[in-house]
């Protein structure tokens, strides 16, 4: 079974740089949320502890919410979580030091950007009040060519997300 872990603030800033770091991750909690009702999936979503943020554990409805202990650092965090489930992990992040960290545990990275376009089409769904219709038609292009084996997984992944 996947898990889907996701870097709290390096999303956060991606989608909400100018908001104040309350309502930034406040507001990320709730696309996630919605994201993960829609699509029955649990989401870990992991933020750096400090003085000024909640530290331990947090939970919400579809998603659950990890804060570092200082001195540990989120990336810390998600690189162990990483190492725990493997393959079985799917790493939402743009941060390349820490993608590069957990693809060597065998992880999947999927960029902030990528994820954004996916929340967003979750968040449309959720305003139009009806599902995707997912017809894809193949148009014949050639010759068919086997991307290689890398394209192939991230495509995996990212049609499970």
């Amino acid at each position: 079974m996947k898990t889907l872990i996701v870097d709290g603030y390096n999303l956060a800033h991606r989608l909400y740089g100018n908001m104040d770091l309350e309502e930034m991750r406040e507001t990320l909690l709730e696309m996630i949320s919605l994201y993960g009702s829609r699509k029955r999936r649990r989401v870990t979503v992991v933020f750096d502890g400090s003085s000024m943020a909640p530290t331990g554990k947090e939970s919400r409805k579809w998603v659950s919410v990890l804060y570092s202990r200082p001195p540990e650092k989120a990336d810390d965090l998600i690189a162990r979580l990483a190492s725990e489930r493997g393959e079985g992990a799917v790493i939402v992040t743009s941060d390349r030091g820490l993608a590069a960290r957990v693809e060597q545990k065998g992880a999947h990275v999927v960029t902030c950007e990528e994820y954004a376009r996916i929340l967003d089409r979750c968040f449309y769904e959720e305003m139009k009040g009806e599902e995707e219709e997912r017809e894809r038609k193949r148009e014949k292009k050639g010759p068919s060519r086997r991307p290689p084996r890398k394209e192939r997984m991230k495509k995996k992944i990212l049609d499970w997300l």
